[in-house]
Order: C-alpha cells, then sequence, then structure tokens
C-alpha cells in the first residue's frame, strides 16, 4: 500500500515498468486503468510536487487565494435537478439569445473577470478595478461590487422600477 507522501517513482518496478499488482491494490480500477496506460519515460527524472492550480506548477498564497474564489463561485451539485429544470427553463423563455448566452456563462463563471483572467495566466491583478476592494469574481462583478450597485439602483428609480429590493431576476431581463 502507499503511503500518505509517495511519488510516482515507488509505482514503477525495479525492472523500469509500472508496478501493476501496486498500482492495482493502490488505486480504484479507472484510476489504475488511467496510471497503467501511461508511457514512462526512457530516462529516469526525480519525482517534484506539483500545483496544478498555477501555470509554473508553484504554490503561492496568491494561486491559493485565486482556487478559493473559483471554488466558492463554483456551482454545487446538491440540486442538480432543480438545476436541470432552470437550465430548460432558460433556453425555454422568450428572450434574447444573447442575454441567454450570458446568463449562462455567467452561471458556469465563464465571465472575464479579473480572477478569471488571472486564473488563465494573464498577469493581470485580480482586485476589482471598480471598487477596488475585493477580489473580482463573477458574483463581486455582477452584485457584490457596491460602486455597481450604486450605478444599479439609480438605473432602477431613473426607470421607476423601485429599489430594486423586492425584484426578481426576470424584472432586469
Amino acid at each position: 500500500m502507499l503511503g500518505e507522501n509517495s511519488t510516482v517513482r515507488s509505482l514503477i518496478s525495479p525492472t523500469g515498468g509500472w508496478n501493476s499488482e501496486l498500482i492495482r491494490v493502490s488505486f480504484v480500477e479507472e484510476e489504475a486503468d488511467a496510471i497503467l496506460s501511461l508511457p514512462l519515460a526512457a530516462t529516469s527524472t526525480p519525482d517534484s510536487m506539483v500545483w496544478h492550480f498555477d501555470n509554473t506548477g508553484e504554490y503561492t498564497v496568491r494561486s491559493g487565494y485565486i482556487m478559493g474564489c473559483d471554488v466558492l463561485d463554483s456551482p454545487t451539485t446538491s440540486g442538480l435537478n432543480d438545476a436541470a429544470s432552470w437550465w430548460k427553463l432558460l433556453w425555454w423563455i422568450d428572450i434574447p439569445l444573447k442575454v441567454k448566452l450570458f446568463v449562462w456563462r455567467a452561471c458556469n463563471n465563464w465571465i472575464p473577470t479579473m480572477v478569471n483572467l488571472e486564473g488563465r495566466g494573464l498577469r493581470v491583478s485580480s482586485r476589482c478595478s471598480v471598487c477596488d476592494y475585493g477580489c473580482e469574481t463573477t458574483w463581486h462583478a455582477l452584485w457584490g461590487c457596491k460602486k455597481l450597485k450604486l450605478v444599479r439602483e439609480s438605473i432602477l428609480v431613473a426607470q421607476n422600477i423601485g429599489s430594486g429590493k423586492n425584484l426578481q431576476f426576470i424584472d432586469f431581463i
């Protein structure tokens, strides 16, 4: 059995191939099959830990923070059936396609916010450029930014919609 700090090297047999018996007892069948399907390099290189949430492979507090923001923004699967019916409703209602696509992108965290751009390797600050407070996640860009909230409320008042406190999302569309 593998220990907590085991490396890839511990999965390689003395003959240079995969130790398939150890792999099969250490991993579930799908993972074992995936590992065994990987070709091994002809030359031996030292093992190293890699943080796959950063392009450099190095863990930094910044990359951990960005990953944490992404986790907070990602949708949960607890209400999967409700989500499926919500998506069907979104595509069924008679609103412009660009609005549907925007809502879909926002719900999937595919809006080019500073956090998302930074996560794609661009060298930008994750802070909100409008209010300069907190990281600009999808939620912050659409609802959480205090300055944008003031703009939204002034538009609602100008259009005689009210303060916006008792409105539903469909009222904005």
